[in-house]
């Protein structure tokens, strides 16, 4: 069995225990689901809520998942000894107006617009990438300064630096510059 089919197993094997649970709950009585070895795959209200999210990690395009406009900005996080530092994938931004970045010591926002490929009088048979507004907030693992913050954007890749925080416990939120050219 794969990964990603153990997984979806894993998965469904919750959803049963936790909807036998509330049934149990609601009803007051025991029910196939309430065993601890299992029964029907559904869960509690939480793991309904992420049902979609979860099949279309094994189903794309279903759900809305895997389409041109849906699922996160791809990325990298890493760390340096000073610096914590995102990479994310935005193919084809024209200029530093086609993307924004917001940052608080815990968490960077991110927000561009992705250019439509133009076919002119072609007709499109298969569209995959991602075009649109595109968004996703990162949450930092470790507290960064809100100021001196880099962010450089080329060959469809945007990097941000940011200086770990030392001894500056503000709060507060600021607006990062891009500056288009080599990484």
């Amino acid at each position: 069995m794969s990964s990603q089919s153990g997984d979806l197993w894993n998965y469904l094997q919750q959803m049963h225990r936790q909807w036998g649970s509330w049934l149990q709950s609601a009803s007051g009585t025991q029910t196939e689901a309430s065993r601890p070895d299992g029964g029907f795959p559904f869960a509690s209200f939480g793991a309904v809520d992420r049902f979609p999210q979860e099949w279309s990690r094994f189903l794309p395009g279903v759900f809305g998942g895997g389409g041109a406009e849906s699922g996160p900005i791809p990325m990298d996080l890493y760390e340096t000894d000073r610096d914590v530092v995102v990479v994310l994938e935005l193919p084809g931004l024209r200029s530093a107006a086609d993307a924004s970045l917001n940052l608080t010591r815990s968490e960077l926002y991110v927000r561009a617009t992705i250019p439509r490929l133009d076919t002119g009088s072609g007709r499109m048979h298969v569209t995959e990438r991602k075009a649109g507004a595109v968004e996703r907030t990162i949450s930092l693992p470790v507290a960064v300064r809100t100021t001196g913050t880099r962010a450089r954007y080329a060959a469809g890749l945007l990097e941000v630096r940011m200086q770990k925080e030392q001894r500056d416990p503000t709060a507060h939120r600021a607006e990062v510059p891009i500056q288009f050219g080599r990484l």
